[in-house]
């Protein structure tokens, strides 16, 4: 199962009410981020190779979960 199939898995199910996804990938295709936007389980969008400035700049909406 690729991080797609689990995100329709996330969809579907009732317990996935409480759960929020911060994508991390390694695509840099738009059309990647675009179908990631249809989900609303996700609530940020990060390309790898990350940096410590990218996952500080997370910590912020982290919090707010």
């Amino acid at each position: 199962m690729d991080g797609w199939g689990l995100l329709d898995i996330i969809h579907q199910e009732s317990f996935s009410k409480i759960i929020k996804v911060i994508m991390v990938t390694s695509s840099v295709d738009q059309a990647d981020k675009d179908k990631a936007k249809s989900y609303s389980k996700i609530i940020d969008f990060v390309e790898k190779p990350f940096s410590k400035a990218n996952l500080l700049a997370l910590k912020p909406l982290l919090y707010k979960l």
